[in-house]
């Protein structure tokens, strides 16, 4: 059993939403040394979208990866060191 008797999850509603123009992001951002992409949730909560995630841990990336399935592929990285310059975003 994962979860301990008696907890609720809670419902997190942001209070403060970024208004984005043409359903476009607000923002955007990237997470390094990211996890299973805790703090991503906010940002996306706010209008950002992340467009670069590195983690070392192959665990935490799969985990991300069913987290935040809307998440290009392409943007999700391992060891930041082994990560080439060009996949940087600009």
């Amino acid at each position: 059993e994962l979860e301990s008797k008696g907890y609720k999850t809670p419902n997190i509603t942001p209070t403060c939403k970024i208004e984005t123009q043409n359903g476009d992001a607000a923002f955007t951002y990237a997470e390094m040394f990211a996890g299973i992409g805790g703090f991503g949730v906010a940002l996306e909560a706010l209008g950002g979208k992340c467009v670069f995630y590195s983690e070392l841990l192959t665990e935490c990336r799969e985990t991300y990866k069913l987290n935040f399935p809307h998440t290009n592929g392409s943007c999700i990285h391992g060891d930041i060191y082994e990560v080439p310059d060009p996949a940087f975003p600009r």
